[in-house]
């Protein structure tokens, strides 16, 4: 049965039977970003199902479960159950499809530690069908019973019932995490201090009791608070500075690293409320606005866009109407912030190469055109507003020459060298945050070693994976 909101990471039919008990099927499914939540459903057979990673609410029936890493479920056939997906990162989960005779009701409870430990060293034996292997090795049928055989113990139909209890450390921990009224979150050495543990001692339990990191559980804290202000009103700059980022171009892509969506799409999804130009001003829409612009105009097109569901993003009189930058051709910029052109502005051709692509609507959603950070560092060192810039980059659109040579004329000819030895000196020697770093190296499989330190590099090495991912790697 193929259902909206999941994908299967692979899917492999099976005949294996234990006296009268039989399995199907084995599933490894991953939620789709673009769905917050799987649809009520049933089935025939029995369904044994169990979470890997992710967090939500599981309905079955009329009761409503929380579900997090360690969560099993006994589904008996044509029992209805729904899942609405929480906080962090997408579900993993696994299904089961079995025929169990004698299993009259559904049944849930979470795995201790070592059992969901178990669980996943066995699934990690069956990595070969993800090639769409069929035949089933005897050593493969041996870890699915493995699974099943932690699955029933789980739920009692082999033993006790493991009672979801969620211990004191969790609890304490999290209540640690919690940003402070700054944004910034607590670093995992502070965090064991407060707890009361020390910081190896406390990533073993956090591990054992969630199957969570301390730094994932941190990251699970700190989207929270994210989201809670993309439901708001504000620049997408501003909720990084609320939330303890100084770079909006990295809050953007962590933010899609946890949650599958960039900021702005996450927002409009779930109907937060954003700036929006419109040629002639600035104004601010949420969902379901689109039905007062399409009286307004009177314009059928909006209707076309409600649809597809595509957000607007800018609208110049009543014709050109663009959808989101997601739908169309987008790029990453690429020119490093440590290239410099004629006038020896370190930044300043990476400045103009992001400010153009969002003049034509094809700037990575990603990145934002003028934000906190390098973009305000150079423009503040020439002496030139960030609307003055905008205002020329999106009338002119002008080739890189020409862009220096208008910022050459708003500086009254000259260039103050000392100003721009400065600044350039602040770019090379600016590092990110010790967490900024340590994502960056290991999303690109770097050893933090402190070899790479300074933020230009690492905004590299970003551009560079993001770059792969999207064009190469697709």
């Amino acid at each position: 049965m193929e259902l909206r909101g999941v994908r299967h990471v692979y899917s492999q039919a099976l005949e294996l039977r234990v006296g009268k008990l039989r399995v199907r099927r084995f599933s490894l499914n991953r939620h789709l970003p673009e769905k917050g939540w799987v649809e009520t459903h049933a089935h025939r057979h029995g369904q044994f199902l169990l979470y890997l990673s992710g967090s939500g609410r599981q309905r079955v029936g009329n009761r409503v479960r929380e579900v997090a890493a360690g969560t099993v479920f006994y589904f008996t056939p044509g029992c209805a159950h729904s899942f609405i997906e929480g906080e962090g990162r997408k579900p993993l989960c696994l299904a089961l499809d079995v025929d169990v005779p004698g299993a009259v009701v559904s049944l849930e409870a979470v795995m201790s530690g070592a059992a969901l430990r178990e669980v996943r060293q066995a699934v990690s034996q069956l990595h070969g069908w993800q090639a769409g292997e069929a035949v089933v090795s005897p050593r493969e049928a041996g870890a699915v019973l493995v699974i099943l055989d932690g699955m029933m113990r789980a739920v009692g139909m082999l033993g006790e019932v493991r009672r979801a209890v969620v211990p004191a450390v969790v609890r304490r921990a999290r209540e640690a995490f919690q940003p402070g009224v700054d944004g910034e979150s607590a670093t995992v050495g502070e965090v064991a201090e407060r707890v009361g543990y020390h910081r190896d001692h406390l990533a073993r339990l956090l591990k054992r009791a969630t199957g969570m990191t301390p730094g994932q559980l941190r990251d699970v804290e700190r989207v929270k608070r994210v989201k809670r202000e993309l439901r708001g009103e504000g620049e997408i700059a501003d909720v990084a500075g609320r939330c303890g980022f100084g770079d909006p171009n990295y809050f953007s892509r962590w933010f899609k690293r946890q949650t599958g969506v960039t900021p702005g799409d996450w927002r409009r999804r779930r109907g937060g409320r954003g700036i929006v130009d419109w040629g002639w001003g600035r104004g601010r829409v949420g969902r379901g606005d689109w039905k007062f612009f399409r009286g307004f105009w009177g314009c059928n097109f909006w209707v076309g866009l409600e649809i597809k569901g595509l957000p607007l993003a800018s609208c110049d009189g009543v014709l050109n109407l663009q959808p989101t930058l997601s739908d169309m051709s987008s790029y990453i910029p690429l020119i490093s912030s440590g290239v410099a052109g004629p006038l020896g502005v370190l930044h300043l051709p990476r400045l103009w190469q992001k400010a153009s692509l969002s003049a034509v609507g094809k700037l990575h959603p990603d990145y934002p055109a003028l934000a906190p950070g390098y973009d305000t560092m150079v423009l503040g060192a020439l002496g030139i507003s960030t609307e003055a810039f905008a205002a020329f980059i999106n009338s002119a659109k002008p080739t890189y020459p020409q862009c220096e040579a208008w910022v050459l004329e708003q500086c009254g000819g000259a260039l103050d060298a000392d100003a721009i030895e400065k600044l350039n000196s602040d770019i090379r020697g600016y590092h990110h945050a010790d967490e900024v770093r340590t994502a960056v190296l290991g999303a690109n499989g770097i050893a933090d070693d402190g070899t790479i330190l300074d933020a230009v590099s690492l905004n590299n090495l970003d551009d560079w994976l993001g770059f792969h991912q999207q064009v190469i790697a697709g």
